[in-house]
C-alpha cells in the first residue's frame, strides 16, 4: 500500500519548529521486504505505475545526465528513440506489463523504516513499513529508459482518454491496475552510485542470435526462423546456433546471419540497423497487402527464400558437398569463403539484384554462381607483379599475404579473411554481379542505377515487390 502523509500538529495547534523534517508530509510510503546487500541496504517493493508517474512528475525520482564535476549521481544521455521502442513494446502489450524491475537510490537519511516483522531465520530479512522522506530525492541507478517510456506512455493514454478514445480506455484500465517491481538502495554516496549504475548497465548482452530466435514480435526474426526450420541447408534448424555470436562444432550459420540472409533476398542491404531491418522488411509486404503480424506474411516470405536456398545448396560448391554429407560445418566453415555470414550476405545480395531486375531469372544466376564463381577460399591465382590474389573476392572477404623467408624473400602466401564489415561484403556483391554481367550480358540490368537502389548500394529509390498476396 502506497500512502502519503500529513504534519502533526503541536499541542497548541501550531505546527512544531523541533524536529520539523519528521513532521513534513512523507514523499510517499509503502510496504517491502528489507535486507541486506552485503552491507548496504535494499527494499524491495512493487509500486503502482500511477506512483512511478507521479513521483517522477513531482520530481521525487530523479535522473541526470553524468557531469565529470558534478555533486549528484548521473546516468548515460537518454536515447528517445530507445524510449519509444519501449513504450510501443508496453503499449502493445499492456495486457503483460513486464518492465523489468526498477533499481532506485537514495540517501538512507530519507528514508523511515519501522515494523518489522521478521521472515527469515537465516539472513535478516523482513517485512517493513517505510516512508521517503521529504527534501530527499530518488536516484534511478536502472531503467532510465523503461521509466521514461512509462511516462510517456501514461500522458499519451490519458490524454486519448480525454478525447473519448474507446481503445485507450482500455488500456488505461490495464495501466491503472499495474504496478511495478522495485528495488530500493539506501545508498548516497555519489561515486558508488555511479559505480553501481556502471555494473547495471555492464551485465553481458543478450548474444542477437539468440534475440533472432526468441522474440516474434520482430517480423524479420520470424521470417528468419522460418527459414531456418524450413531450408535444407540448415537441416530443419539443426545446424542454427542460436546459443552464441558464432557458429561452432556442427553449427552452420547464427541465427543472426540466417535472419540477415533472408532479409537481405528480399530488401537488399537496405538493413543498416535493425530498426531499418524491420521497417523496410514489413513495408515491403505489408505495401503488398500481407498483414505482416499474420503468419501469412512469414510464409510468403521465407517461401521464396527456401526454394531459392534449396536451389543453391545442391548447386554452389560446399553447400552441395554439405547436402550430401560428404563434407562437416566445420570444415566447410574454414575452406569456403561462404563459410562465414558476409560470404552468406554476398549470396543473398546477388540473389536480390537478380529477384529486382526484370526478364532476370534467380535461378539462372544461382547457376552461373556455381559454375563460375570461385568459392574456396585459399584458391589463389597470380596478379600483377607475381602477386597471389583471389579469382573473385581478393580484398573483400579474402586477403592473401605473402610469407617471407630468412632473406626477406617471399617463400609462399597466407590467406585469412577480410574481416565482416558491411562495407566489403557490399563491393564484393557488385564485383560478383560484374563477373556474371560479363558472362551473360542479358544480366546487365542487375547493375542498373534503378536495381542498385532497391538493393541500397545508392542513395535512394523504390523498392522491389514480392509476390501480391492472394485474395
Amino acid at each position: 500500500m502506497v500512502t502519503t502523509e500529513r504534519p502533526k500538529k503541536a499541542a497548541n495547534g501550531l505546527d512544531s519548529l523541533e524536529g520539523m523534517e519528521d513532521l513534513m508530509p512523507t514523499r510517499f510510503s509503502a510496504t517491502g521486504i528489507e535486507f541486506l546487500m552485503g552491507r548496504m541496504k535494499g527494499i524491495v517493493t512493487a509500486l503502482p505505475l500511477s506512483t512511478i508517474v507521479g513521483l517522477a512528475v513531482d520530481e521525487v525520482i530523479t535522473r541526470r545526465d553524468y557531469e565529470l564535476e558534478g555533486i549528484e549521481p548521473g546516468n548515460r544521455a537518454m536515447s528517445e528513440p530507445h524510449v519509444k521502442r519501449i513504450k510501443a513494446g508496453l503499449e502493445k502489450h499492456a495486457s503483460k506489463f513486464v518492465t523489468g524491475s526498477f533499481t532506485l537510490a537514495i540517501s538512507p537519511k530519507g528514508v523511515d523504516l519501522d515494523e518489522k516483522v521478521k521472515i527469515s531465520s537465516d539472513a535478516p530479512v523482513s517485512i517493513s513499513k517505510f516512508a521517503i522522506k521529504p527534501g530527499h530525492e530518488i536516484f534511478i541507478i536502472d531503467a532510465q529508459h523503461r521509466d521514461k517510456a512509462v511516462r510517456d506512455l501514461w500522458k499519451d493514454i490519458s490524454e486519448l482518454v480525454r478525447n473519448d478514445d474507446e481503445s485507450a480506455k482500455e488500456v488505461m484500465g490495464l495501466l491503472a491496475q499495474t504496478s511495478i517491481p522495485v528495488l530500493i538502495l539506501l545508498e548516497d554516496d555519489r561515486d558508488e552510485i555511479s559505480r553501481l549504475f556502471v555494473t547495471a548497465a555492464s551485465t553481458r548482452p543478450i548474444p542477437a542470435s539468440l534475440i533472432a530466435v526468441m522474440d516474434r514480435e520482430q517480423f524479420a526474426n520470424r521470417v528468419g526462423l522460418k527459414v531456418a526450420q524450413d531450408a535444407k541447408l540448415l537441416a530443419s534448424a539443426d545446424r542454427l546456433a542460436y546459443q552464441s555470436t558464432s557458429a561452432t562444432g556442427e553449427k552452420l550459420y547464427t541465427a543472426a546471419a540466417v535472419r540477415g540472409a533472408a532479409s537481405n533476398m528480399h530488401i537488399g542491404f537496405k538493413d543498416r540497423t535493425p530498426d531499418l531491418r524491420e521497417m523496410n522488411l514489413r513495408n515491403l509486404f505489408e505495401d503488398a497487402g500481407y498483414d505482416t503480424d499474420g503468419e501469412d506474411a512469414v510464409e510468403a516470405a521465407a517461401s521464396e527464400v527456401v526454394e531459392l536456398l534449396d536451389y543453391a545448396a545442391e548447386r554452389i560448391p560446399g553447400w552441395s558437398q554439405l547436402s550430401d554429407e560428404t563434407l562437416k560445418p566445420k570444415d566447410f566453415r574454414a575452406q569456403y569463403v561462404h563459410g562465414t555470414p558476409s560470404g552468406l550476405y554476398v549470396i543473398a545480395g546477388v540473389i536480390c539484384a537478380a529477384r529486382l531486375s526484370n526478364g532476370v531469372d534467380p535461378k539462372h544466376v544461382i547457376d552461373l554462381l556455381a559454375e563460375n564463381i570461385e568459392w574456396r577460399r585459399e584458391e589463389r591465382k597470380s596478379g600483377e607483379n607475381g602477386v597471389k590474389v583471389h579469382p573473385d573476392f581478393e580484398g573483400t572477404l579474402v586477403v592473401n599475404e605473402p610469407v617471407l623467408d630468412d632473406d626477406g624473400k617471399i617463400s609462399d602466401w597466407k590467406t585469412r579473411t577480410a574481416g565482416g564489415a558491411r562495407t566489403n561484403y557490399e563491393k564484393a556483391t557488385n564485383r560478383i554481379i560484374d563477373r556474371l554481367i560479363e558472362l551473360d550480358d542479358d544480366l546487365g540490368e542487375m547493375r542498373s542505377d534503378e536495381v542498385q537502389i532497391a538493393l541500397g548500394l545508392k542513395a535512394a529509390g523504390k523498392r522491389g515487390r514480392p509476390r501480391k498476396a492472394q485474395v
